[in-house]
């Protein structure tokens, strides 16, 4: 009730009338879609990735960094068991003897001044089913196809020999009989330059020397023993190059004779076809011993009279059975 004025001339209001209706009705609220996301997987994903390109960024920036210092680094025992083991896959079907397996005593890793991987293998050997030792090599290095290596596979596209040892002997009937170290298995030797040529293609058909383009080795030492002459002699301080192509293979020989009447030096250029036994052979001589060159070479046996020191230069023809023909 509203309170009425009292005392004279006060104005009465008019009685205020509360009209109390219908409560409003609440508006219904919208309903609201909530997408169901996982940040967590999304956050992971994304610093798998940011790993992932800071390793690849960190393996490219050791890579140049070998290739402009040409430093080394040397691999695991993990990593030396793992390049055994390819090598050893590719050697299935060569003319090795059977159980014949390559051991590594360390493996140093390298690039080169033009990108390409390079490998030095330390004390290396060749070794039969029983253990036994074939071959020993000091030092070699390997450089490898990169596009090879991308696919998981070792293709060595070229091959460096450090300290290699070699034996040549010539029975009484002339037959030539090379041995890389007792490499052969127990088989006669190559009788012939051509056949050198013909055994060095075979091997090269295995599919881990797909790739192979060059054989080089440094520091050769061969002893030449000559039956029919009843003499040896010692050569040293050699390179062997040999230059692996898809028609033809070839090779250059550079020797120094160290127990000879002088102290001499020759080269030797050798080429055949791969589909022919026949090569090509160019021989240089350097203040040779006469009587020496007479007793190596047959065809020049009448040079044995001579007493003086020969420089000069012969290339001839040589088949399969190693008979010369062309002297020029």
């Amino acid at each position: 009730q509203n309170q009425r004025p009292t005392g004279e001339g006060a104005e009465v209001a008019p009685p205020v009338e509360i009209v109390v209706g219908p409560a409003l009705a609440p508006v219904p609220e919208r309903p609201t879609v909530r997408r169901f996301t996982r940040p967590h997987k999304r956050r992971a994903r994304l610093g798998i990735f940011t790993i992932f390109v800071f390793v690849l960024l960190g393996l490219g920036f050791f890579y140049l960094t070998l290739a402009y210092t040409g430093k080394s680094v040397q691999l695991p025992t993990l990593a030396v068991a793992e390049v055994e083991s390819r090598l050893n896959a590719g050697l299935v079907g060569t003319r090795l003897p059977p159980g014949s397996a390559v051991v590594i005593d360390a493996v140093e890793f390298s690039v080169g001044s033009d990108f390409v991987p390079k490998f030095r293998l330390s004390d290396i050997r060749l070794i039969d089913a029983e253990g036994r030792s074939l071959l020993t090599l000091p030092e070699a290095e390997l450089t490898f196809d990169p596009r090879a290596l991308l696919s998981g596979r070792i293709r060595p596209s070229s091959l460096r020999l450090i300290g290699t040892r070699l034996a040549v002997q010539r029975d009484a009937d002339g037959r030539i009989d090379l041995r890389f170290a007792g490499l052969m298995d127990g088989t006669a030797g190559p009788q012939s330059p051509g056949e050198i040529l013909d055994r060095i293609d075979t091997v090269l058909a295995a599919p881990v020397f797909e790739s192979l383009e060059t054989i080089e080795a440094e520091a050769l030492m061969l002893t030449l023993t000559d039956d029919r002459a009843k003499r040896a002699w010692q050569m040293g301080d050699g390179r062997l190059l040999i230059s692996i192509e898809d028609k033809a293979i070839s090779a250059e020989l550079g020797l120094t004779l160290l127990d000879g009447a002088t102290l001499a030096k020759a080269e030797l250029r050798l080429t055949t076809a791969r589909t022919a036994g026949n090569a090509r052979l160019v021989a240089t001589v350097d203040s040779f011993s006469a009587k020496d060159l007479a007793a190596m070479a047959p065809p020049l046996a009448w040079l044995a009279a001579v007493e003086a020191p020969i420089s000069g230069e012969l290339a001839a023809i040589v088949s399969d059975e190693g008979q010369v023909s062309g002297l020029t």
